[in-house]
């Protein structure tokens, strides 16, 4: 790692994020330091689950990144914005580190996600080109947000965002060695922003979003009803523009009190 052309790093996350001028902010109160959450939990039937993962199939992207995708909408959507910021977790497994198969432990990291909601595109071209970005940010995945932000010299105190999209596509259930197999396991999950949306795959898909007391009830409730109209919104929009399906998920009431700030 430490031998990484962190030059090039710079180079590439300056440009990824130029002209990101203003956040992506969804609760009231960005200082708060409370480490409790609530939990909203939902899951897509086995036909919807199906109907998403052909649906990507179809356009030639992956699941993450027709997840990507419909959550930039939805945070579009919600805060009216068309150029959209939120974290995503990697594994830090993807670069070009020598024997990095062999390494044991954890090599995660946050990243910055930046979308921009091209109104005018086809929906399959407006994906295809959010997997292009994020396969071109593999490359430069090992730096911390805390350097980036360093970077990209943002002043002021406001985050770049305030919302996670964690997917959680760990085979637990089919782990296993040799003569050693996963039979049970258990964990937790923690996170420090006010709102993290977690999936996990499988036949029928389930979601967990985890929220801190200065996100309304109505957002989470808002979320959780749109994101379970996606399935059917996409194959009736089979080749419509971006407008077209962003038209067709309801405009939410919320409206975050604060001001923000320019970055």
């Amino acid at each position: 790692l430490g031998r990484k052309d962190m030059k090039a790093a710079e180079g590439f996350w300056k440009e990824r994020l130029e002209g990101f001028h203003e956040p992506s902010l969804i609760a009231e109160d960005t200082s708060t330091t409370s480490n409790e959450f609530k939990v909203q939990s939902f899951s897509l039937d086995v036909e919807a689950s199906r109907q998403l993962e052909q649906y990507a199939r179809k356009k030639h992207v992956t699941f993450n990144t027709l997840l990507n995708g419909m959550w930039a909408l939805l945070l579009g959507r919600l805060l009216q914005k068309e150029d959209i910021g939120f974290g995503m977790t990697v594994s830090g497994r993807s670069g070009d580190l020598p024997n990095l198969e062999l390494m044991a432990g954890l090599f995660s990291n946050l990243l910055p996600v930046r979308i921009q909601i091209a109104k005018g595109q086809r929906i399959s071209e407006w994906l295809s080109n959010i997997q292009k970005q994020y396969l071109a940010s593999q490359r430069f995945e090992q730096v911390t947000l805390g350097q980036i932000e360093s970077w990209i010299k943002r002043p002021g105190h406001l985050p770049l965002f305030d919302s996670l999209l964690v997917f959680e596509n760990f085979p637990w259930k089919e782990l296993k060695g040799g003569e050693l197999a996963v039979s049970e396991f258990s964990g937790g999950f923690t996170t420090t922003y006010p709102l993290t949306m977690v999936v996990l795959p499988g036949d029928t898909l389930h979601f967990s979003l985890y929220y801190k007391e200065d996100i309304p009830e109505e957002v989470i409730h808002w979320i959780q009803s749109q994101f379970s109209r996606l399935p059917q919104l996409l194959q009736s929009l089979t080749d419509a523009s971006v407008d077209d399906l962003l038209q067709q998920i309801a405009p939410s009431t919320y409206v975050r009190s604060n001001a923000v700030q320019a970055i």
